[in-house]
């Protein structure tokens, strides 16, 4: 993780989703939200206060390490229990029919794959189960330097994501090339060869010293004809 996921993304993603209007928003949007919650984009904790009575407990996803030291200030103020998982939209790591409501707020317009996280979250959610979705883009109005620094904003946020990507996949192979190969079974055919010598070995052994003393004891025979001659 480098420093601008770590604190410089954090910081920009609470300033640029916080004030009064957005806080209104996530209350209005959340508020049909009940039983097991998963908030994909989970962030900096954004929605947690305004997850309403009805919700049990929830599980925030986020592909970004570095947003967890400010959201844990917000789990620790909640009433009820929330999980932080690190991981991504596309990928989610969750058993099928997992979740009554799954959460997006903000979100979409920076994932690699919107249509993969889509399909993930239908997966993912049990049957009669709802999703909720809040999310934000150039209104008609928004033009010049203010959609420009908006659109530079997403891009260096999905780049972020991107490299956090890479860098798990990184570690994750790197990991799998430490651990030592498996041993490879020999033949079926070639461990019964193996197991009927040994079982033989013992009967071999006592041949060959038979055969020795035969072998001497003749020898001894012959050399004794020859001085009795």
């Amino acid at each position: 993780m480098g420093f601008y996921s770590t604190r410089i993304l954090p910081a920009l993603l609470d300033m640029a989703t916080s004030g009064a209007g957005t806080e209104s928003l996530r209350r209005e949007a959340l508020a049909a939200a009940r039983g097991r919650v998963l908030d994909v984009g989970f962030g900096t904790g954004g929605n947690v206060p305004f997850f309403p009575p009805d919700v049990v407990s929830v599980v925030g996803l986020d592909p970004n390490p570095g947003v967890e030291k400010r959201a844990q200030r917000r789990i620790r103020a909640a009433t009820i229990p929330i999980e932080l998982r690190i991981g991504a939209g596309e990928r989610l790591p969750f058993p099928d029919a997992s979740f009554d409501t799954v959460v997006t707020t903000l979100v979409l317009c920076s994932v690699g794959d919107p249509a993969a996280t889509l399909k993930e979250i239908r997966r993912v959610l049990a049957p009669g189960g709802r999703y909720l979705l809040l999310e934000h883009g150039l209104g008609e109005h928004e033009q010049g330097h203010q959609a420009e620094g908006q659109q530079r904003l997403h891009q260096r946020d999905r780049r972020a994501r991107q490299r956090e990507d890479l860098e798990r996949r990184t570690k994750h192979r790197q990991r799998r090339a430490r651990k030592p190969a498996p041993a490879r079974r020999q033949p079926q055919q070639k461990r019964k060869a193996q197991r009927l010598l040994a079982r033989r070995q013992p009967h071999l052994e006592r041949l060959h010293h038979v055969a020795a003393l035969v072998t001497g004891g003749g020898e001894h025979g012959c050399d004794q004809t020859e001085r009795h001659q």
